[in-house]
């Protein structure tokens, strides 16, 4: 929250000086927890579920071009994911539902 009684000057150099900062170290945290430990929690379909979800309704809010960045990074793990998944079985082995 910024501070009380800024003027709109104010408020916009806070803006620029505090929140946007912020929001972009929040937003690289974000990413590097997916791209760089994703395996850690790729099981946890609820997670996976719940980040999305916060993706879409917080950052497409605030930073809709950061929003469209991670939503293609989880994408694209998730989609790794199950492809590792459905062809890693070994020859001879059957598929069953």
């Amino acid at each position: 929250m910024p501070p009380m009684g800024l003027s709109e000057q104010q408020f916009q150099i806070y803006l620029e000086k505090k929140i946007i900062p912020t929001r972009l170290r929040v937003y690289n945290v974000l990413r590097s927890w997916i791209s760089d430990h994703f395996e850690d929690w790729a099981e946890n379909t609820d997670l996976i579920k719940n980040f999305g979800e916060f993706a879409e309704r917080r950052l497409a809010a605030d930073m809709p071009r950061e929003r469209e960045k991670i939503m293609k990074l989880l994408r694209d793990k998730v989609n790794t994911i199950l492809f590792f998944v459905l062809f890693s079985k070994k020859p001879g082995h059957s598929w069953t539902v």
